[in-house]
């Protein structure tokens, strides 16, 4: 008997549509990604989401996400806080899981809807900024770790909690990025691995990367070659504002 996680439920496009849709809002994701210096899956999931359906977009987003986590890394491990990375790294192994039990029980409407909240708490905060105290290591490194391995389980969408927790823990610009950088890339290929456990993967998923992959690259390149043309504050606030009303969206 089929599990309900394998029975993925894509929307009614042509096949051809469906791959143009996917690969346009892969390249877009890219891009932003590139200009903003954050959020790939946070772009990506609500797009792929609203045209594929969220069962699709959470393998493959998954895949994405890993490939843009191993083309962008470089010497991060040196400048990472690797004490807070290791024990946000385990937390958010037993998380992943927790999160692909939630994508294979709970109805799409109910996923979408949470999918939504986590949009729209997180660009508040980032529109926001309010003040915020410093925490050190401790305990609240593995609820962090738990809570965005639970995220990226169900909707490759860890990415806040660990983005807040080290704007609490003060992290140097170059720790804050070489910290998330490693933490994105590892437990996306866990989240990879549970997926495909899970029975997420199918050949029409694996098609979708394959053919997005050309286009995800040159969104990176692009991303790069633009990144300096466009004052970021301003461009990143305008991506929140977006990313409110995608959320809003979910609930209707």
């Amino acid at each position: 008997m089929q599990s309900p996680i394998a029975r993925l439920t894509v929307k009614a496009f042509p096949l051809t549509l469906l791959l143009l849709l996917v690969v346009v809002a892969l390249f877009l994701s890219a891009v932003i990604r590139q200009i903003s210096g954050f959020g790939f899956a946070l772009l990506s999931m609500p797009l792929i989401s609203f045209i594929a359906g969220i069962r699709v977009a959470t393998p493959l987003v998954a895949m994405t996400g890993a490939t843009v986590g191993l083309v962008m890394i470089t010497s991060c491990w040196q400048q990472a806080d690797r004490k807070a990375l290791l024990r946000l790294l385990v937390a958010g192994l037993i998380g992943v899981p927790l999160g692909i039990l939630l994508l294979s029980h709970l109805p799409d409407a109910w996923m979408k809807r949470g999918l939504g909240a986590l949009l729209l708490i997180y660009c508040l905060y980032s529109l926001l900024m309010p003040a915020l105290p410093l925490v050190q290591d401790g305990p609240i490194t593995w609820f962090v770790g738990l809570l965005s391995g639970l995220l990226t389980g169900a909707f490759n969408t860890g990415g806040p909690p660990v983005v807040i927790y080290g704007t609490l823990r003060r992290w140097s610009p170059e720790e804050f990025r070489s910290t998330l950088q490693l933490y994105f890339l590892f437990i996306s290929l866990f989240a990879m691995i549970g997926h495909a456990v899970a029975g997420l993967w199918t050949m029409k998923i694996l098609w979708l990367y394959l053919a997005s992959l050309p286009a995800l690259l040159l969104g990176l390149y692009l991303g790069d070659k633009i990144n300096l043309m466009i004052p970021k504050h301003l461009f990143n606030r305008i991506i929140y504002i977006l990313l409110l009303v995608t959320g809003l969206l979910f609930f209707f």
